[in-house]
């Protein structure tokens, strides 16, 4: 980890399923004070295909900050987060399937209202 990137790499094992090992590594990078990139890959010991996933993290101003990934398998995610006042925080999320974009049953669309005394 460095003061604008971070590195990291993973070897887990989950001894329930048939997957056994996967391999895990990410980057992300602090491309400004208010944004950010990264990806992040996996790979299954025993299977030939591999995840791959880029994201990025923009913070419009201090209560307001909006999120977008993108998968290899063509799934697309997106938020947008809001403060309404201190104690009230929404947030608005949607994914999208993009290889089944006729089929609605494949997407989501969520809504979220946090309020803490």
């Amino acid at each position: 980890a460095m003061g604008d990137f971070t590195v990291a790499a993973k070897l887990s094992e989950n001894v329930s399923k048939s997957d056994g090992q996967v391999y895990e590594c990410s980057y992300t990078q602090k491309v400004s004070p208010a944004m950010q990139v990264g990806t992040s890959l996996t790979k299954a010991a025993k299977k030939d295909s591999v995840g791959l996933a880029f994201g990025c993290i923009y913070k419009m101003d201090k209560e307001t900050t909006v999120k977008g990934k993108v998968d290899a398998n063509g799934i697309v995610s997106c938020s947008y987060k809001q403060v309404i006042s201190p104690i009230t925080t929404m947030t608005l999320a949607a994914t999208v399937d993009t290889g089944k974009l006729t089929e609605s049953s494949k997407h989501k669309v969520g809504f979220a209202l946090n309020v803490t005394p």
